[in-house]
């Protein structure tokens, strides 16, 4: 009987040493549906997924879309990746560009060779024709995040192509010395050529160039409202979706001054000078034998307090030569290059959440700003530039609308009001200017959808800010990408969805496919709403959830997005 016994656990080994060695040597038949010839003459090799209600996906992760920007590329514009022959298997969407990961205790990650892209197919869609295409980039203040992040499990519900792609960060990915040695902007270049390359690939992938929105969070939305307003893109893109950023946010942009202040910085703790002479190349050149790590951990010392400013390398004006990209002053823009795009932009009720709530939950840090206010509140809210009497009068001036005349703890302690104040600076100021150039007189725009995201579900950002025991903060700068790519499955997140979770990230889905499918994000199953376009102040907009009040609908038209905050902001400064 022991004997017995011996004998069949020593088959079972085997058996599972043979199963273990066959999968790492091994390899099945590939389906020809994940084998992809691209125009070029290479190939690549995909693999097959699920989407969140069981749909089959084709996914092509890892796909070279630049040569990597390393050695004598690194500060130079992108060059499209050179073709290849056979097939590159691209399974994995792992890489991310250089960065310090604030997600994992500011650990640094990533590699300079980062440049590819991830696509996202329907295995069987519905449709016959050629799919539309949607273009995510994301957010993460110019330094941070990846399309590691960034899953097509709620999408590719739907016969949509989804596509999700990195571009370069920080200073290795917009620094700038005014010159052609390093004219910055890379990041925002990157992009174009992800747009270049969908218009030469995405329809051997069955996706239709001609009908391609581009959206993005964040710094990525800031990102689409510079692609919908330069020329470098024009006729890449149909459709735009901005969530939560402009270009002319306080911290999407930096004039040249600024940014070779913060250029010179940053030489200056890798220990690179220009010499007497000035010589913008032997600086450059410096750099470009420092490596990544020495790069981030000197850039991380160039933030002033509690992280800000937000950007520390933005875009900035480059000077007009071949291969430029922002080589004016948005302000300075005559020609609105963007009007004729369909525009889908919003933001979230709580959106200074993300600022305030790291704030709030630290006395030390609150304790500071009270001793500190007006000198840091300028520093926060992007008018530290400014002489002192004109600060002073900024300052009072926020003390008088937002916490009736106080200052210091007592206007912490105005919790909501003091959320509201980063809410209405770092993002509705922006919205709103991007708004009034687009809708200025004169000139026929195409449809604008407006959006007030209110919905406050299981997750949010504000928890993995403050911590999972922190106090509500309402509804916070990025809650809405919960609800559009499946984040609560990332370690950061302590939550499950509830029923009405579900609901909206259904809804919220459903809305982004059709517009980018017809430009018109309504109607919706189960939703009696006819999201009508807004042409002019005040502006006409969906809210969408009912945060705080909860017997309103989750859905409703109104008028009015904060109007009297918008103002006050926009004449401050």
């Amino acid at each position: 009987m022991r004997l017995y016994k011996t004998k069949s656990f020593s088959s079972e080994v085997l058996l599972f040493l043979l199963i273990f060695y066959i999968h790492r040597i091994c390899e099945g038949r590939i389906s020809d549906s994940l084998k992809i010839t691209l125009p070029h003459g290479g190939g690549i090799i995909g693999r097959y997924l699920r989407s969140f209600r069981g749909h089959g996906i084709r996914a092509f992760m890892g796909i070279p879309y630049a040569e990597p920007p390393v050695g004598n590329l690194r500060f130079s514009n992108p060059v499209p990746k050179s073709p290849w022959s056979g097939y590159l298997e691209t399974v994995s969407n792992e890489v991310m560009c250089p960065q310090f990961d604030t997600m994992r205790h500011n650990a640094h990650v990533g590699k300079e060779d980062c440049l590819y892209l991830n696509v996202y197919v329907p295995q069987f869609p519905n449709r016959t024709d050629l799919l539309p295409v949607m273009i995510f980039f994301h957010g993460g203040a110019f330094k941070h995040g990846s399309s590691f992040y960034y899953s097509p499990d709620f999408l590719l519900d739907h016969d949509v192509i989804l596509l999700v792609g990195n571009y370069r960060l920080g200073a290795l990915g917009f620094l700038s010395t005014n010159t052609s040695d390093s004219p910055g902007n890379f990041g925002l270049k990157d992009q174009v050529e992800i747009l270049k390359w969908v218009q030469e690939n995405i329809g051997v992938f069955g996706g239709n160039r001609d009908q391609v929105t581009i959206f993005g969070e964040s710094a990525g939305s800031a990102s689409v409202t510079y692609l919908m307003s330069y020329p470098a893109s024009k006729g890449l893109f149909h459709k735009a979706i901005a969530q939560s950023g402009t270009l002319y946010a306080p911290w999407a942009f930096a004039n040249t001054s600024e940014s070779l202040a913060v250029t010179l910085r940053l030489a200056h703790g890798l220990r690179c000078e220009r010499g007497r002479h000035h010589n913008w190349s032997r600086l450059v050149e410096c750099l470009r034998h420092k490596t990544v790590e020495n790069i981030l951990e000197v850039s991380s010392t160039l933030s002033k307090w509690m992280g800000m400013p937000l950007v520390v390398f933005p875009p900035s004006v480059e000077k007009d030569r071949e291969g430029a990209f922002l080589t004016q002053h948005s302000e300075s823009l005559r020609e609105n290059h963007g009007s004729k795009i369909p525009l889908l932009i919003g933001l979230t009720s709580d959106e200074g959440a993300f600022v305030s709530a790291p704030i709030l939950g630290k006395p030390r840090i609150v304790q500071e700003l009270h001793e500190r206010w007006d000198q840091i509140l300028s520093h926060l809210l992007f008018y530290d530039t400014f002489n002192n009497t004109k600060k002073e009068e900024i300052t009072a001036a926020i003390n008088d609308f937002y916490f009736e005349g106080k200052k210091g703890r007592s206007a912490i302690e105005m919790r909501q009001n003091f959320t509201n104040l980063f809410t209405d600076f770092i993002i509705l100021k922006g919205l709103n200017k991007f708004l009034e150039r687009r809708f200025q007189e004169g000139i026929e725009s195409a449809d604008t959808f407006v959006y007030l995201f209110s919905h406050r579900g299981e997750g949010s950002y504000s928890d993995v800010i403050a911590g999972p025991d922190s106090m509500d903060y309402g509804v916070s700068h990025g809650d809405d990408l919960i609800y559009l790519f499946p984040l609560l499955d990332k370690p950061v997140f302590r939550a499950a969805p509830s029923k009405e979770d579900i609901f909206m990230q259904e809804t919220l889905v459903k809305l982004w496919v059709n517009f980018a499918t017809s430009g018109n994000p309504t109607p919706v199953e189960n939703v009696d709403i006819n999201w009508m376009p807004a042409h002019k102040f005040p502006l006409d907009y969906l809210r969408i959830g009912n945060y705080k009040n909860p017997n309103q609908t989750v859905f409703n038209m109104e008028r009015n997005l904060w109007q009297e905050r918008g103002e006050f902001v926009e004449g401050i400064y």
